[in-house]
C-alpha cells in the first residue's frame, strides 16, 4: 500500500510539475520537449535503472501506419 501511495503521489507530482513548466514555453519549443520525452526516458533507464533497450522484432504489427502514410512527407 505505501509503496502504491508513493507511487501516485511522485508520479501526480511530477506530470504536474512537467505540463506546469512546459505551459511556461512557446510552442515551437514545447514541441521538441514532447518528441524527445521518450528519448530521454531511454537514456535514464539506461544509465541510472541498467535497463538495457529492446526493440521489437516483429515490425509487421505496424506496418499498416507506414503505409497508410502520404508518399510527400
Amino acid at each position: 500500500m505505501l509503496i502504491a501511495l508513493l507511487g501516485i503521489l511522485n508520479t501526480a507530482f511530477a506530470v504536474t510539475f512537467y505540463l506546469k513548466r512546459l505551459s511556461t514555453v512557446k510552442a515551437q519549443k514545447a514541441i521538441v520537449f514532447t518528441y524527445l520525452e521518450p528519448a530521454d526516458a531511454v537514456v535514464f533507464g539506461y544509465f541510472f535503472l541498467m535497463q538495457k533497450p529492446t526493440f521489437s522484432k516483429d515490425y509487421r504489427r505496424f506496418a499498416h501506419i507506414f503505409r497508410r502514410l502520404p508518399r510527400s512527407i
